[in-house]
Order: C-alpha cells, then structure tokens, then sequence
C-alpha cells in the first residue's frame, strides 16, 4: 500500500479509495499518483475508475443504490455498460433508472441493463420503459416493454423525428401529428411527405384501415374519412368504403357535407348538405341554393308546417293529406 500525504491519493492494488480530506485525484496505480503528485500541482478534481454510492461494489463509472440482486449474467455489466450509469435503491431485483449512451444515442431507460448477451430486465415481473434520443436516426423516441424474465420487447409509443413530426403509435410520421400509423396506405402514399406535409391522421393501425384526416390550405378547412391527398391527386385509403368530406371553406364562403362511392380511384364527391355563408341559405342536394331552405328534391314533412308570410300566395306542387 502506497499512502501519499493528505489531499493526495491512496491506491491499493489497483483499486482505487478517496482519503478523508482528498480534495484531489484517485488513481488506479501507485504509478499515476506519483506522476499526479510529483509533476503536475495545478491539477484538477477527477476520479479515475468506478465510483460506488452506497456500494462497494460498483460496477459502472457511477453506481448508486447498488447492483444488489441482479440477474446471473448481470457480471457482464462490467464489460458491456461500462460507461452506463445506475441510480435506485438497495435490494433484490429492484429495479433501476439507467442512463447510457453509445456513439449514436443516449438512453434513459427503467428496469433494463445490457449485457454481453443483449438487454435483460432487472424485475421480471415488472413493465420497462426507454428514453431514446438517437443522434444517428435523429429521432427522440419513448417506448415501453412487457415484464419478461429475458429480452425486454419495446414498443414504441412515442416518436418524434428530427423534421418535427410526431408520431404516437407509428415510427413513421408522415405529418405533424399522426395518430395510428400509415399501415396499408396505397403504393403511392411515398407522395404523402410533399403534398399533405401539414394534414393530421387519426385512426387505428392495420393494413388499408380507413383514417380521419384534418387538412387545410389557404382557403379551407377540411375534415374528412378514407382519402388522402397525393401528388396525383386524391386517393381512397380503404377502396371498399365510401368516403366522406366536410368541407369549410373561406374562399368560396360556404360549408358543404360531401360523399364518395367507393373507389379504387380518385374519390368522386356529391355535395349532399351546402350552407351558404353570405345569406345563411341552405341547399340540400344543391350547392345553389335559392332561397332560405332549397331542397333538390323531394320532401317529406310528418308534423305539421307553419307557413307566416304578410302576403303572397304558397304554391305547392302536390300534396298528401292522410294520417
């Protein structure tokens, strides 16, 4: 055993100690204490090898709470994680906060460790959670695993790629915000990026499952189900469903309630409810409406009707007067 001089460093066989009073340096050798002590007196506060809180057993650069409990293989730690960091409490299997990172990303992640043999849980019986921020991919991500007693399976929750789209459920945004994946959308939806960079896409995941859109321009507002918007034009999602539209439109002034037959084409819209927005007037079956209420059609009223006018005749086409 090597003792230097308080505020100096004591090295023992390699491992390495904090003197009381050492405002200093530890070593891993006698060999760099003597270089620190005798040639650099300027030098600053540094520990050199792992750092246990808690622990006499550290098995990362920073360990607190100990490694107490650990699976089998957790000796792998050393080798594996060895720049890895643990925060947590002392006993058996209790899970702990890790905080990593490789030359791509940085990790903050619960209830996992790495070993040579790749990622393990520390509870088995408890869920694990990670905090990705990957440089590489240039994506944040938020994912969560099921309890398992071997390799902890992510899925990820939360995505957010370095173009500021966020996507919960999906790896892939293809908007600001897009709920419930892309699955299933037709060959053509590569287009998607550049033609409704800004519409919004709710919905579940699954091979060709129609979505909710939230889209607009400089014009409109648009609200719709099973279409979406490509660089060649319009696209049913699903091309067994009708497709439906709700239009709110500045430019032209109106709000219109839209239907498509099913397709495996561009959707072909019938204008089925239009409110004019200058005068109030309502069309239905007509995107004209003459007056206050003008139905393209025929109607039914099964109450009775209240007709108040100053003067003027009513003139009704043909009428039925049975119960």
């Amino acid at each position: 055993m090597k003792v230097i001089t308080p505020n100096k460093v004591i090295a023992v066989a390699g491992a390495v100690f904090l003197a009381v009073g050492c405002t200093h340096v530890l070593a891993e050798s006698a060999w760099e204490a003597d270089r620190i002590a005798g040639t650099n007196a300027s030098y600053n506060s540094y520990f050199l090898g792992k750092v246990g809180i808690e622990t006499a057993d550290p098995r990362s650069p920073l360990d607190v709470g100990r490694w107490s409990g650990m699976p089998g293989d957790a000796s792998n730690v050393k080798a594996s994680i060895a720049g890895d960091a643990f925060v947590g409490n002392v006993g058996g299997n209790v899970a702990r906060l890790r905080m990593g990172a490789n030359a791509n990303s940085g990790f903050f992640s619960f209830n996992e460790y790495w070993t040579a043999s790749g990622l393990r849980t520390i509870n088995t019986n408890k869920t694990s959670w990670s905090v990705q921020l990957h440089g590489d991919g240039d994506y944040f991500r938020v994912g969560r695993a099921a309890a398992t007693d071997g390799r902890p399976s992510y899925v990820n929750l939360l995505h957010l790629s370095g173009s500021g789209n966020l996507g919960i459920g999906t790896t892939d945004p293809q908007s600001p915000l897009d709920v419930g994946k892309w699955n299933g959308i037709p060959g053509d939806a590569s287009n998607i990026k550049a033609s409704i960079a800004g519409d919004t896409f709710i919905g579940n995941v699954g091979a060709n499952v129609a979505r909710l859109r939230m889209a607009a321009n400089a014009n409109s507002g648009i609200l719709s189900f099973n279409e979406y918007w490509t660089a060649g034009g319009l696209r049913t999602i699903n091309t067994n469903k009708t497709s439906w539209s709700l239009h709110l439109q500045g430019d032209g002034d109106y709000f219109g309630v839209c239907r498509a037959a099913a397709t495996d084409g561009a959707p072909s819209y019938s204008t089925l409810l239009y409110v004019k927005g200058s005068d109030g007037s309502v069309g239905v079956g007509t995107e004209s409406p003459s007056e206050t209420l003008h139905v393209a059609g025929s109607g039914r009223f099964d109450g009775g009707i209240t007709y108040v006018h100053p003067q003027g005749d009513l003139s009704m086409g043909s009428f039925t007067n049975a119960p």
